[in-house]
């Protein structure tokens, strides 16, 4: 027949019309058609049913347009039949399945196709897919068309596939008339299969469930159908249990993905417990999963697969199939729930399965790749009986690409243990890796299992393969600097799980070197702080100036990236050793930086935890209060008391945030603040409240104690009550009995001082010695702290009055006044006490070169560095009249020109420093000439 035939006239279908005419339609039927393809595509893809009804409009235009003659009419008809059928699917509107059947109908009439069973069962097949009435009612129409032909060579299958049909068609119109048919046709196709065929089986499962339904609904038929061959005289032979028919349905199901295939072959097998037919049975519960998504078909597999493995021979050379088997039932069920037990069990019984084959087999290699992640998809018939071989299993592939393969699915593996915690996909990861030959990913496998679960086992094999990649680096190598960082982190893991300081230094030795080998690259910064991480860890464990300094060094470098300026780790490392730094040497430039650092890392790091912000800003308040101390810039002050305005949610936060907020606030009253009694006494409750939050005896109950003891001292002068000055002592005797701060004893020495003024008793002032000179024991020389306790205790020997005590309140003034790392308002309170004390012993004279140290201190006390308002109100309080009786003092001595002296340096030191007036070099100059000589030049540097 010519393919003109099949078009008697152009079909007009208005509803595939609308909407088309601002289409790019060209003259050009190719592009057209290419366009109504891309407009159909758009429409499955985005469910728009305007796009399909387009491409149907293009469709009919170029039917309409193009001749009858033309060869392309019956490729253009199929795509418009593809376009109806959409329509129908998305709409349900019935215009477009009789346009779809009125198509198919040309199309049919005008092949051969149409007499041919494949058309009648393709269609059925793509009716189980999608549901279409359209498919069902072309299936049975192709079906019925085909079989006219009395002697069609496929006339059991289309018997079959009508039968089936019909009985499709029945579950959707309910019409009694169509099972009778289904029930006559099915019967009719299993008598019309040879004896013997496996289809037989096939059709029979088919007929048994149309006569069962059939029952169901008119209980006058049988529920079974009746014996389709009569009787042999001699009763046939069972059938073998495993016989190759079971085998040739699953093949025909895979094959051509007939479903009834598969049940018969299910039903047949599940008639048998031989470990071969088992193992099928499995085969087939995973096909037939491929259809339903019914988890219960791969629990089934599952448990068949593990009767299978129960039961087959130990000597039976097709052993290792009943064991791949079950590993790809496993492996099927883990990736349909991702339970990592049926992924570590599936390779289990795939390493069991390689290990029963020799290495060079083809198939020892992929029974354990096919079992780790992605199980590969076996063909059926894998075992039958009598056992051949075992050529079910794909060939041995390229050994190149079977590594790259395994590696490809480790990676996959680690992304899922990665993203999901399922640490069981890493055994197997982790095997892959190992036979795959590649220790690098074998390295980052082991690293993330041993963060997960903390298996020894996993860091010593890491250790070992991370020193194994470092050993094979090349001169030149790329990857050298991350190999060196990669095991230095092994290394660090390793020592912190057993604590050998000898891993702890070949750690540090690995990540300097990956620094060195890293200079100039990208990474420098995060092998940098690698470096800065065990180096910091070695210092916390033995102090060393030399680890603090090269850390210090490191975690400057990395911060100085851009791209690493606010790595929290790094700035929170920096805050540390920066403290510690400050603690060992107390040189102020330290403090300076630790403030910068820390305001860095509260600014820059905007996923700071809760506790990490609040951490940050206690430490950063507690630096400002330090540098207050040392400084006295008011701006510290404000600065730090406006960081503590949140008191923090977490517990023991809030009480640090309360201790600090009370330490500011007492420093705010001794800086001229106006008192406030209520401010007090909320200060001293939350003091209390704060120490309800400190285990007794730690270190910050003690501290906690002493800043009571010392709130109450104040509440005292300013309230006058008693009871607070006897409560501030009770507070620190608790705090000194624990005696780890020297804090405790100098406060103590303070208040006891305070009560003695107030009740003149003498054993409070022996007492106040006693704690003043313990809180100096405590301070080592060089501490700034030092100066305060000294001063403090000179006071208390002094007011005491017995000769050998003025004798030691003025070595230790002298002692605190020229102590040049003291703090410089504790040296110009001691320059007072000691030339006191001096020109009332021994006479004015002997009185006034200490106060040409106190002179000489005021401008170290208001330094250019300074805001002038905090220089002036340093002034105002420190000075007090010193460079007055500095004066006064010389002049009883005899002194004017020291006096006159004394006087213009005090009047003018703050005119001096506004105008930027230089100090004269020539003393600096005898003493040390290069010295003055280098800031000679400096100051002309700077001046121009």
């Amino acid at each position: 027949m010519s393919a003109t035939a099949m078009v008697e006239r152009p079909i007009t279908v208005p509803e595939l019309r609308e909407g088309c005419d601002d289409e790019p339609v060209t003259d050009d039927p190719e592009h057209n058609e290419r366009w109504a393809g891309e407009l159909l595509r758009q429409g499955i893809e985005e469910k728009d049913v305007e796009a399909v009804r387009q491409a149907g409009a293009l469709l009919v235009e170029l039917r309409d347009t193009t001749s009858l003659a033309d060869p392309r009419q019956p490729h253009w008809t199929r795509r418009l039949l593809e376009v109806c059928r959409t329509a129908y699917q998305m709409t349900a509107d019935p215009a477009y399945g009789q346009i779809a059947l009125h198509l198919d109908r040309q199309i049919r009439a005008a092949t051969r196709v149409a007499g041919d069973e494949r058309l009648a069962h393709t269609l059925l097949r793509r009716y189980g897919e999608s549901g279409s009435v359209v498919d069902l009612e072309s299936a049975i129409e192709s079906a019925t068309q085909a079989l006219s032909d009395d002697d069609h060579p496929g006339r059991a299958e289309l018997l079959h596939t009508l039968g089936v049909a019909l009985h499709r068609r029945f579950a959707h119109t309910g019409d009694l008339a169509d099972l009778r048919k289904s029930v006559e046709t099915l019967t009719a196709a299993v008598a019309a299969v040879p004896e013997g065929n496996p289809d037989e089986t096939r059709f029979g499962v088919s007929l048994r469930a149309a006569t069962r339904e059939l029952h169901g609904h008119d209980p006058s038929q049988p529920p079974e159908p009746a014996p389709q061959r009569p009787a042999a005289d001699d009763p046939a032979e069972p059938p073998a249990t495993s016989a190759t028919g079971a085998v040739a349905l699953l093949e025909r199901a895979d094959r051509t993905g007939d479903t009834e295939a598969l049940a018969a072959a299910i039903e047949l097998l599940e008639a048998s417990d031989e470990p071969g037919d088992l193992t099928n049975l499995g085969i087939a519960l995973r096909m037939r999963f491929e259809h339903t998504r019914n988890p219960a078909d791969l629990d089934a597999a599952v448990d068949t697969g593990r009767r299978a493995v129960d039961q087959m021979p130990v000597d039976n050379r097709m052993r290792h199939v009943t064991f791949a088997m079950y590993g790809a039932a496993l492996g099927a069920r883990y990736e349909h729930t991702g339970s990592g037990a049926d992924l570590v069990a599936a390779v289990d019984a795939g390493r069991q399965a390689a290990q029963m084959l020799d290495e060079k087999d083809p198939a020892h290699t992929n029974v354990l790749l096919g079992h780790v992640r992605t199980i590969q998809a076996q063909r059926p018939g894998g075992y039958s009986s009598p056992p051949s071989t075992g050529g079910m299993l794909p060939p041995l592939p390229d050994p190149a690409a079977e590594s790259e393969r395994r590696v490809r699915t480790a990676v996959d593996l680690l992304t899922r243990a990665q993203a999901i915690g399922d640490v069981a996909v890493l055994e197997p990861a982790a095997e892959l890796a190992r036979t795959a030959g590649s220790p690098h990913m074998l390295s980052a496998i082991l690293h993330t299992r041993h963060r997960m679960n903390h298996e020894p086992a996993d860091l010593a094999e890491l250790v070992d393969v991370t020193r194994r990649l470092v050993a094979e680096l090349e001169p030149g190598d790329p990857n050298a600097a991350g190999r060196h960082t990669n095991l230095a982190g092994a290394l660090y893991n390793l020592f912190e799980a057993g604590g050998d300081p000898a891993i702890l230094d070949e750690a540090v030795a690995a990540a300097r070197r990956g620094v060195e080998l890293g200079e100039g690259s990208d990474q420098l910064p995060a092998l940098r702080h690698n470096l800065v991480n065990m180096l910091h860890q070695r210092h916390r464990r033995g102090p060393s100036g030399a680890d603090r300094d090269e850390a210090l060094a490191a975690a400057t470098g990395a911060v100085a990236d851009p791209a690493h300026r606010n790595c929290d780790s790094c700035l929170d490392i920096l805050a540390s050793l920066y403290f510690d730094r400050f603690e060992a040497s107390w040189d102020p430039a330290d403090l300076d930086r630790l403030v910068s650092v820390l305001g860095d890392r509260l600014r820059g790091v905007g996923e700071l935890s809760g506790e990490d912000r609040a951490r940050t800003t206690l430490n950063l308040v507690s630096a400002l209060r330090m540098r207050y101390q040392r400084r006295g810039a008011l701006s510290d002050l404000t600065t730090a008391v406006d960081l503590l305005r949140d008191p923090g949610a977490d517990s023991e936060h809030r009480a640090m945030y309360l201790v600090e907020t009370a330490i500011l606030w007492r420093l705010r009253l001794e800086a001229g603040d106006v008192p406030d009694l209520d401010g007090l006494d909320a200060a001293v409750r939350d003091l209390r409240e704060a120490l309800r939050s400190f285990p007794p005896g730690s270190e910050r109950w003690e501290g906690t104690l002493a800043t009571l003891g010392l709130m109450l001292m104040r509440r005292f002068e300013y309230s006058g009550v008693r009871g607070d000055l006897d409560a501030a002592v009770t507070a620190f005797d608790a705090a000194a009995r624990v005696g780890s701060l020297p804090g405790s004893h100098f406060g103590r020495a303070l208040v006891l001082m305070a009560r003695h003024r107030a009740g003149h008793d003498p054993a409070d002032l022996d007492a106040a010695i006693t704690a003043g000179r313990r809180a100096v024991a405590l301070l080592p020389d060089g501490h700034p702290e030092r100066t305060s306790a000294l001063c403090n205790l000179a006071v208390s020997l002094d007011r005491r009055g017995i000769d050998s005590d003025r004798a030691g309140a003025l070595a230790a003034w002298e002692a605190a006044a020229s102590a040049p790392a003291g703090l410089t308002w504790a040296r110009l309170r001691s320059v007072y006490g000691w030339a006191t004390c001096l020109a009332e012993g021994d006479g004015p004279a002997a009185a006034v070169d200490v106060y040409a140290l106190g002179v000489d201190l005021l401008g170290l006390l208001a330094w250019p560095g300074m805001a002038r308002g905090d220089q002036q109100h340093l002034l105002e309080q420190e000075e007090s009249g010193l460079a007055r009786d500095a004066a006064a003092t010389a002049v009883a001595g005899r002194d004017p020109g020291r006096a006159t002296e004394f006087l213009d340096n005090g009047r003018g030191l703050l005119w001096a420093q506004a105008l930027r007036l230089r100090t004269e070099l020539d003393l600096l100059h005898r003493a040390r000439p290069e010295l003055a000589t280098a800031l000679a030049r400096t100051r002309a540097a700077l001046e121009g």
